[in-house]
């Protein structure tokens, strides 16, 4: 996406202080363009709105997203980092946050989390020109629910989602993602990638819909799911839904086991079965966090998983 380094330079103020935003509270539920799209917490119902107006880095911290019900509107020609970390002991958390871009805004969307249990909305509207990188790195311990719904609603929109999830002692998560081409000379991408071991689930359930009149769109997918022990299970569904010719869009899917031979390979030269698991983990998802540009949130991102892996 090209984001300007300056952007990482300083992460550290909460969204409510800084002067760049505008916010009020609204007494209503949200309420989605799409009926497939709307709020599936019918008990969240006051809306914090947060209108963006010059660009910067913006985070919102654990404790004021747990729980949420957020609209976020980014002005024209803006670039914006916005950082969620949800890490909270509370034994529910919920979110249903939506992002609006005007035309020509580039934002890069971090999303982590370290959850009990924890249920997302998220949807992202793009007009002309909009463009959005989401990394979401999710940990939750025993259940994750989350659906991302992307509508590339502007010529020229792009999205590049990157989904990094690990599934331990149990947890069961299940990812719906959908990106819509609405228009034509949109795109769409998707990388997912899942990590289980004992007894841990993840689903990827993934569609991509190229709409009709939407020529020259294009919209990818990939999903892969590595099963760490004999515990562990994995999903994969992926769903591509075209209604025009003159586009381009693949999908690809796996769910596979660790290799035993290469295990025993890395046990011929002197590494046990644990570290030769975390070594293959990080090979395995590292394509993704490479996309991380700040090399010390990525190099702490992944310092997480291998203590989530740890944790058996």
């Amino acid at each position: 996406m090209g984001m300007k380094n300056k952007l990482f330079e300083q992460i550290d103020f909460p969204i409510e202080e800084y002067n760049g935003i505008n916010f009020s509270t609204k007494k209503e539920i949200v309420i989605r363009k799409n009926a497939n799209t709307k709020s599936i917490f019918p008990q969240m119902k006051n809306q914090l709105e947060i209108n963006i107006m010059e660009s910067g880095i913006y985070e919102i911290k654990e404790n004021e997203m747990c729980n949420k019900n957020i609209k976020i509107n980014i002005s024209k020609n803006l670039t914006v980092f916005f950082i969620e970390k949800n890490i909270t002991k509370q034994k529910v958390s919920f979110n249903d946050i939506t992002f609006n871009l005007e035309e020509d805004v580039k934002l890069k969307h971090l999303i982590s989390e370290e959850l009990e249990k924890g249920f997302n909305n998220r949807y992202y509207s793009l007009k002309k020109n909009s463009i959005i990188e989401i990394e979401y790195i999710s940990m939750c311990n025993i259940i994750n629910e989350t659906k991302l719904v992307v509508d590339l609603n502007g010529i020229n929109s792009q999205v590049d989602i990157n989904l990094v999830a690990i599934a331990n002692n149990k947890a069961k998560k299940v990812y719906q993602v959908e990106v819509n081409n609405n228009v034509e000379s949109t795109k769409g991408e998707i990388w997912q990638k899942g990590v289980c071991l004992n007894g841990g689930k993840i689903i990827f359930n993934t569609t991509s819909m190229i709409n009709k009149d939407c020529k020259k769109a294009e919209n990818f997918q990939e999903s892969r799911i590595l099963l760490l022990d004999l515990a562990a299970k994995g999903e994969v569904s992926p769903n591509l839904l075209i209604n025009h010719h003159n586009v381009l869009a693949s999908h690809s899917a796996s769910v596979s086991r660790v290799n035993d031979e290469e295990l025993y390979y890395f046990q011929t030269r002197g590494i046990d079965k644990k570290m030769a698991q975390y070594l293959m983990t990080i090979s395995f998802v590292k394509p993704l966090f490479d996309k991380i540009v700040d090399e010390k949130l990525r190099d702490k991102l992944i310092n997480k998983i291998l203590e989530r892996l740890n944790n058996v």
